[in-house]
């Protein structure tokens, strides 16, 4: 009986609006108390805790995100309109009045479109059509907003204290009209027993009215008693463009590329597609580069949850705004944005590199500093730098979840808790998570996503990057192999600059047939450019300034602050190339600057080396923790340093050992064949070490600690029958050599044995010397031979003799004869083991000789035409080693190769041998040196050239005798042809010349 009648309520209301409708045809018509808009209960419950009636917005631009309501309620219905129909979205605005006209489809009194609906919460059908949003293609347009059914009426009681709603279908001939005020509605919120009602009407439409709708139906929103400051105007036009920016103008909806507008916006009487500013409009004009993009499907299905497993996909697009001219493009986006008049509060650090928009709509409140995703590289690293050039732009479907007011993503939901953390290493509790991610691009895993991803940042930072460091004075170009790892140069990709060098090559290599190894010569190399002063942000920096880093300036600074003088600046690739990054290679205050970064000069060719100077990003410098260090600073901090430094060695006593549990004190005196110690410990005492009670002696404090530094023990014999007058004779004893060790956690302890290894140390008397020293270069003895040396393959190298010597140049013996690595080396990847050689010691030990050091390769192409190379010998386990600037030649030739053996075949007299080239090669496969000469031996040929049978090797080691070879037997002759050298037949080629027949081809009659 109660739905009965409540049908029939229905009807009379309807029968009642059309017989007003046919007596005041053709005037206005207001009705009290027309329109219920009571909500329901239940949805009363659903409203957002921090959304007030209350609350009062300063002007319109703080308040935009509540008009986006009301503009989404507009866009949804445009949406819906016909091809061919206008799509159009207008807002009006003054100080006290705003105005929002669509031409979407209208309302009006029926059930289906009743605008009852607009102004009733919980009665608008647009939240039921969220499902027809979840899917599809990015960027997922389909303005399906509705989501609680408040939107509207909340907007409206936000911006002003009347609303007047007025409205057309296509179907009816009238506008009808609903109006509510704040007040009376606030007045009257309770929902037991009471209802909410509000006037409202009809009329015709206006002439105005029927000229921005042509196909007769639209919605026109008003509100009054509104507040809007007339001067802002310009930035709610920029607002409003970047928040419905893919509605106004979007180039994914095309097939051809083309600019398409989906809705026409205006505001104002301005079409928002004619205006060029707002914060997408200047990011866009930042870019550059390509874009790289992928979608994710995420899917939400466990035994906890019932029902149709939900869903929702997102498409993450980033894209790369690099440094320009010293300038990074994210501060140029907000310049541009302070300009427009817009609060900017953000700065390169803090600015949001992620933004979203849910079905085409910006959710203005989402400003993520980045995902996991994004974060790539280390501290202060080049590809962590060019990361945070990296803004996202994602793009979400329906399946997402906002909050009541549209700005934010719901933070509790799960799928946008796995669209926040995409990126992170997965802990347990992730791995238990319901959300499942598939992940669509050419169907990469996550893995090589990432490596994917780090790839085409560091594309983007080697093509757009251009640093803003320039040189002072002229730049010192360094093209000789460098430690790549160690300098911290990360480009691998071939020189630039050199392009037209290269096809240079080319060109000659098509014409005149040369080899290649010029060619892979070139592109292996990588460029710099050192200088002595620069200039970066407009201040000059220099070598020889004393600098201090602060912690945590960049990786490797992170135990506290670092003082260092800076050696050189080192920028990578040609001038004008972009992507070179800037380096600051310093001398740290512990270290001599003999040990710091070395730049020289050899054959004219100039190399870098770093050896013990740090290298550090320029980017330090931007963040302001590498700052000049100021002369008081500085001399306190070196004073400090020296306390430290090494300063003597000294000798434990008996209490130090037996503390250590060991037996180690010298004794002074000793009778004759007495047993020494079992141990002897000696350590590196610091320069603040004085006198000091027993009890501290063996803090590590008072310790050096050398790890890696061999200490030497040499002790000789004074001969007791030496006269007064006469120089004192010594005879060595013993030697011997160790590294520091620990003992009870005390480091820094050289432990000699004795007792063990010398048990007969004192069996005659006399006075012991015993000296102790550190073991810190090998030197190379170059009295026996002039260096460089050389050597040709299949020969050996040497003898080279070696001395040891500490730091203060005093030469030390060596206690035995030490393992050794023998290495050649050059630049292009030339790298040779030598195993075969002979070591032994001579002059009482204080010599190394090593000699018979074998060299066989077949690799010397790589290195010629100059053969260059660096021997390279160390021990093995320690860090003492020498180098000797060498040349490896070929050996003599040995066989030779024709390119063309077909060359010999089918010869005719007074021809010439076509395409004849003949390769040279040593017993170990080499090519053998150019300017080689060998002699051509012929019978039956000549040469047709002014060099004659006497020839030079070529700089690709061959002889080339293409078309100067010239036949002078008759036919059927044998004719040979051979190469010498050395006396030595090498090659030989016999051939026979094609013979002549004469044959009767016609016989002739006899009559």
């Amino acid at each position: 009986m109660y739905e009965v009648s409540v049908t029939i309520l229905k009807h009379i209301h309807l029968l009642y609006l059309c017989l007003l409708m046919l007596v005041c045809e053709g005037s206005l018509l207001v009705l009290q108390n027309l329109w219920d808009l009571t909500p329901d209960t239940d949805l009363l419950k659903e409203l957002p805790e921090n959304y007030s009636f209350e609350t009062a917005l300063a002007d319109l631009i703080v308040s935009v995100s509540v008009l986006l309501s009301k503009k989404d309620n507009s866009l949804q219905a445009v949406w819906s309109c016909s091809p061919g129909e206008r799509r159009l979205i207008s807002v009006d605005v003054s100080a006290d009045w705003i105005s929002v006209f669509d031409t979407g489809r209208g309302m009006d009194s029926s059930e289906e479109n009743a605008i009852v609906k607009w102004g009733k919460i919980g009665g608008s059908l647009h939240r039921s059509e969220k499902t027809f949003a979840i899917g599809g293609k990015p960027p997922y347009l389909k303005p399906f907003f509705g989501m609680f059914g408040y939107g509207g009426p909340y907007a409206c009681m936000f911006l002003g204290r009347r609303t007047l709603v007025s409205s057309k279908t296509k179907e009816s001939k009238k506008v009808f009209t609903l109006q509510f005020e704040k007040e009376a509605l606030i007045g009257n919120h309770s929902v037991s027993g009471k209802h909410w009602k509000t006037s409202g009407g009809m009329r015709d439409p206006t002439e105005e009215e029927n000229k921005l709708s042509p196909h007769g139906s639209f919605t026109k929103v008003e509100i009054f008693e509104s507040e809007f400051d007339m001067s802002k105007i310009y930035q709610l036009q920029c607002r409003l463009k970047d928040i419905y920016f893919p509605y106004i103008q979007c180039d994914e909806l095309s097939k051809t590329g083309r600019t398409e507008r989906p809705v026409e916006f205006q505001v104002s009487g301005e079409d928002l597609a004619e205006i060029a500013g707002g914060e997408v409009a200047i990011t866009n004009l930042n870019s550059k580069g390509e874009e790289f993009s992928f979608q994710i499907r995420f899917s939400l299905a466990s035994e906890k949850r019932k029902g149709k497993p939900q869903q929702a996909n997102a498409r993450l697009k980033f894209v790369y705004f690099p440094i320009v001219q010293g300038k990074e493009s994210i501060e140029k986006i907000l310049e541009g944005l302070q300009e427009e008049g817009c609060k900017v509060s953000e700065s390169f650090e803090t600015f949001g590199r992620v933004s979203i928009r849910r079905l085409g709509r910006l959710l203005p409140e989402v400003r993520w500093d980045s995902i996991p995703f994004m974060q790539r590289g280390n501290r202060a690293s080049t590809l962590q730098k060019s990361c945070r050039r990296v803004k996202c732009f994602i793009d979400l479907d329906a399946g997402f979840s906002p909050t009541p007011s549209k700005t934010d993503l719901a933070s509790q939901n799960p799928f946008s808790v796995a669209l926040r953390n995409f990126g992170s290493k997965q802990t347990d509790k992730d791995k238990d998570t319901d959300v499942k991610m598939v992940i669509h691009r050419e169907g990469k895993s996550v893995t090589q996503l990432e490596q994917n991803y780090q790839d085409w940042v560091m594309k983007m930072h080697d093509a757009h990057d251009e640093e803003a460091t320039s040189g002072e004075d002229e730049a010192i170009l360094v093209l000789e192999s460098l430690d790549k790892k160690a300098l911290g140069i990360l480009r691998d990709e071939f020189l630039t600059g050199i392009d037209a060098v290269v096809e240079t090559c080319l060109m000659i290599l098509l014409v005149s047939n040369l080899g290649t190894n010029y060619f892979q010569c070139s592109c292996d190399l990588i460029a710099v450019r050192v200088h002595k002063v620069v200039t970066r942000n407009g201040k000059l920096w220099k070598r020889g300034q004393n600098i201090k880093l602060l912690k945590g300036a960049c990786g490797g600074v992170h135990n506290g602050n670092i003082y260092a003088t800076i050696d050189y600046f080192l920028i990578e690739g040609f001038e004008d190339e972009a992507g070179g990054d800037t380096r600051i290679l310093c001398r740290p205050i512990d270290c001599p600057k003999k040990e710091g970064c070395k730049l020289s000069c050899i054959d004219g060719s100039w190399r870098l080396e770093l050896q013990k100077s740090l290298t550090l990003p320029i980017t330090i410098i931007d963040s302001g923790k590498c700052l000049h260090a100021d002369a008081d600073e500085w001399t306190r901090k070196l004073e400090r340093q020296q306390e430290k430094a090494p300063s003597k060695i000294d000798l434990l006593d008996e209490r130090d050992c037996r503390e250590l549990n060991i037996d180690g004190e010298l004794p002074v005196s000793v009778r004759v064949g007495r047993a020494p110690p079992q141990q002897i410990v000696a350590v590196i005492r610091p320069a603040s070490f004085t006198s000091v009670t027993p009890s501290k002696k063996l803090e590590q404090k008072h310790v050096v600690s050398m790890e890696g530094k061999e200490m030497v023990m040499v002790v000789k014999l004074v001969d007791p029958n030496t006269k007064p007058s006469a120089k004192v004779a010594t005879k060595s004893v013993c030697s011997q050599r160790v590294f520091p060790t620990s003992c009870k956690g005390i480091g820094g302890l050289y432990i000699f044995s004795l007792g063990s290894k010398f048990p007969n140390l004192f069996k005659r008397a006399g006075t012991y010397n015993f000296s102790f020293s550190i073991v810190t270069k090998w030197k190379l003895d170059d009295s026996l031979d002039p260096l460089p040396c050389n050597v040709r393959v299949g020969s050996c190298l040497g003898p080279l003799r070696i001395a040891c010597f500490d730091e203060y140049e005093n030469q030390i013996q060596f206690t035995s004869v030490p393992s050794l690595e023998v290495e050649l080396k050059a630049n292009a990847g030339f790298d040779l083991k030598i195993d075969d050689f002979e070591t032994n010691l001579i002059d009482g030990g204080s010599t190394l000789m090593i000699k018979e050091m074998l060299v066989e390769t077949d690799a010397l192409d790589k290195i010629g035409p100059s053969y260059d190379a660096t021997l390279e010998i160390r021990a093995q386990d320690k860090p003492l080693s020498v180098s000797i600037a060498c040349k490896v030649n070929p050996g003599p030739l040995k066989r030779v190769e024709v390119n063309n053996p077909q060359a010999f075949e089918n010869l005719l007299p007074g021809s010439t041998v076509e395409n004849l080239i003949l390769e040279m090669f040593d017993g170990f496969n080499n090519h053998i040196a150019e300017g080689t000469s060998v002699l051509i031996n012929t019978e039956g040929y000549c040469i047709e050239d002014w060099m004659g049978v006497n020839r030079k090797v070529d700089g690709s080691g061959c002889i080339d005798l293409s078309g100067i070879l010239k036949v002078t037997e008759g036919y059927g002759k044998h004719v040979s042809f051979s190469v010498v050298s050395d006396c030595k037949e090498i090659f030989r080629k016999e051939s026979q010349i094609e013979e002549r027949e004469l044959r009767l081809v016609t016989e002739v009659k006899i009559f």
